[in-house]
């Protein structure tokens, strides 16, 4: 009978997982296998290489030894980085895709007038909407990963697409255009339980033509994911409280790009309104997905137990009036 070889084991690991000199033990010949995030060691190829599923990742080098198999979808991050090359706040559980989720805030008119007839900026003038390259005031970007049943916050993002303003004077129209530099909170330490994760953040911007007075547009997003492997299901609820203009919509992008609308809410009263703290509950969503093996979005959960495609449950949303 041939017993398995003795692993060398390491409790204690700077961020990147390499194994740390006289820090090491060894367990003999009873095989224990496990190390770094508590995935297994492949001690035949390298000392510090660790299977994590989807990957390879070597602790000494930092990296991953192969590609991403979805590195399209992440063109302005390295494929072999771990952790976006931060493993003090961020931790890489499977190596694989996330989950992104996005929260927009948007102007529907096409035009708002400020100043009797000579001053006007141009809004986003649309409807509710979860394509990429629509325009908004705020976008705000959150990334979770979830594999194995476990759920990481990966990366946050808060940008404003830009600002044209028309003005009138001497009966002559001038244009000038800007880009908003927005507020991006401390993404909220993540609360894990019962196979679910919590995040999030505060964010605000205020118009980049404005004068002085332009107000903060001040918002709070929370977001929750709890995944059941079992029924092959994941669970999101959504809460984002602030001020009831302009527009906002919520959705989320699953590892193959397919687009769920989470929430929306409809613009109330006009840019006046924008002004002050924003205490305003505008989306209070719960939604439950059927998904497959990796994922990706099947349909949606109906409270009655049937099931809806993708595309008809976005439909209710981008039908919805933008204005109250």
């Amino acid at each position: 009978m041939s017993l398995p070889l003795p692993h060398t084991h390491t409790p204690y690991y700077p961020p990147f997982g390499s194994s740390l000199p006289n820090r090491t033990w060894s367990d003999g010949n009873r095989g224990y296998r496990f190390g770094f995030n508590g995935k297994e060691k492949d001690s035949e190829t390298a000392s510090d290489n660790f299977d994590f599923g989807a990957r390879i990742y070597n602790g000494r080098l930092g990296r991953w030894l192969s590609l991403d198999p979805l590195m399209l979808q992440h063109p302005d991050v390295s494929a072999y980085r771990m952790a976006l090359n931060n493993p003090l706040f961020f931790v890489d559980i499977g190596g694989f895709t996330e989950y992104s989720f996005y929260t927009r805030h948007f102007i529907p008119e096409k035009l708002v007038t400020i100043i009797s007839n000579n001053l006007y900026f141009k809004g986003d003038g649309r409807g509710f909407s979860p394509w990429l390259n629509q325009s908004a005031r705020i976008h705000n970007k959150i990334t979770l990963e979830t594999t194995t049943g476990e759920y990481v916050a990966k990366k946050t993002d808060t940008w404003c697409s830009p600002t044209y303003m028309f003005t009138k004077i001497a009966n002559t129209w001038f244009t000038a255009e800007a880009i908003a530099d927005p507020y991006e909170g401390t993404l909220r330490e993540p609360v894990v339980s019962d196979k679910s994760i919590t995040v999030g953040q505060n964010y605000n911007a205020s118009d980049p033509l404005g004068t002085s007075l332009a107000p903060d547009i001040d918002f709070d997003v929370s977001i929750s994911i709890k995944e059941n492997k079992e029924e092959k299901t994941i669970e999101f609820s959504t809460l984002l409280i602030g001020v009831q203009y302009p527009a906002a919509e919520q959705f989320v992008v699953d590892p193959n790009g397919k687009k769920l609308i989470l929430g929306v809410s409809p613009a109330t009263g006009s840019i006046i309104d924008s002004y002050g703290k924003g205490t305003k509950t505008l989306i209070s969503s719960y939604t439950k997905v059927n998904v497959d093996s990796k994922g990706n979005f099947l349909s949606v959960v109906n409270l009655d137990g049937t099931a809806v495609s993708i595309d008809d449950y976005n439909k209710q949303f981008t039908s919805k009036p933008t204005s109250k």
